[in-house]
């Protein structure tokens, strides 16, 4: 199974783990502590049935489901792309909408199926206040709200970030070996001049919209955003399977050759870009107050600045540091050739460096 499957068949019952929960809590708070105190009527003889966990479980799934393709929809569309109001609007209206749905269904199945007595569900909806009606639609508001804040804070720190910050993995410094890339695109200055500020911060947003795939497919982490540039780090274990961290350079490449129409269309110029690499002990650990993140320090991550500079020095696009060299298994797709010991900007020593093309 895909990578990209994989992950969105754990964000599907994520989603949908978290609406049980949402609709249990609901259930203990609203009726299950008062229960005793409630007068005998058809909705306390509903509670003390196993019926009612049946609905919860019902709506969750049905609901959770719903939740989970508005978002994948709202992901994939041009409305992404729209202010961050009208993305809120609309994803706000579509839930709306997708409770409707999910309840209407799960009256039907009741209903349909007589899983529980059809009078009684009628004399159930006709006790139905509207203070109840208000109550539950401000309660579920208020669990989309908190489920669309953990979503966006996880994408700001990225997948599985969040967690790790939650649980303390990296509150005291911790050392990992980590391979990383340092991606930047070739004669930012230029196209920066001949495209404007604006229409040049809509080039590279797309330009790192077309990476997305590619990185969930071949295991990368992003770690930081800079300017025209993008640093991307593995695991030991991700980066040196099937060579995932040289794979995905070349992928983007063809894809964003592929895509080459788009731009030029567009913005008059199609992109290219250049990448240095490195692999080595890094410290992992949480900084910042106001602002927090986690951050790598470490000579892999300079050594990989430095080597992706020299790309334009020997007109190359991929160079990677015989280190790093080292440990990939040798395959027939790639072409490597050894520049030597080269002289790196601010680094005491010479770094043998080897440029690596697709064949």
């Amino acid at each position: 199974m895909r990578r990209k499957t994989i992950l969105k068949v754990e964000h599907w019952f994520g989603v949908i783990a978290y609406w049980i929960i949402v609709f249990y809590l609901y259930y203990i708070i609203v009726f299950w502590g008062v229960q005793d105190l409630l007068s005998e009527n058809p909705i306390k003889a509903y509670l003390n049935t196993n019926y009612v966990h049946v609905e919860i479980l019902l709506q969750a799934v049905l609901f959770g489901t719903l939740f989970y393709l508005i978002s994948i929809f709202i992901d994939n569309s041009r409305i992404k792309r729209k202010s961050f109001g009208i993305v809120i609007l609309t994803q706000s209206a579509l839930y709306a909408f997708s409770i409707a749905i999910a309840a209407v269904i799960v009256y039907f199945i009741f209903l349909n199926l007589k899983i529980y007595p059809e009078k009684e569900l009628y004399v159930m909806q006709e006790m139905m206040s509207h203070h109840f009606f208000v109550s539950l639609v401000l309660y579920i508001a208020v669990a989309i709200l908190a489920l669309n804040f953990i979503m966006e804070v996880d994408k700001k720190f990225g997948p599985g970030n969040l967690f790790k910050l939650f649980i303390g993995k990296y509150h005291n410094p911790r050392e990992e070996k980590r391979i990383f890339m340092f991606l930047d695109l070739k004669n930012s200055t230029g196209i920066t001049e001949k495209l404007g500020h604006r229409v040049y911060s809509r080039f590279i947003r797309d330009c790192f919209h077309d990476l997305t795939d590619l990185i969930i497919r071949y295991r990368a982490e992003i770690y930081q955003f800079v300017g025209d540039e993008v640093v991307l780090t593995w695991t030991l274990k991700n980066g040196l399977k099937k060579q995932n961290c040289l794979t995905l350079f070349f992928a983007y490449k063809n894809h964003l050759e592929e895509n080459a129409e788009h731009y030029l269309k567009n913005y008059k110029t199609s992109p290219c870009f250049k990448a240095g690499m490195d692999v080595g002990l890094v410290t992992v650990a949480e900084i910042g107050d106001i602002k927090r993140e986690i951050a790598y320090h470490g000579d892999a991550l300079n050594t990989a600045a430095r080597i992706q500079e020299q790309c334009k020095i020997y007109d190359k696009q991929l160079l990677i540091s015989q280190k790093l060299n080292e440990i990939l298994s040798e395959e027939n797709r790639f072409i490597k050739l050894a520049m030597g010991n080269l002289k790196l900007r601010g680094k005491n020593n010479d770094v043998n460096v080897v440029s690596v093309e697709m064949k």
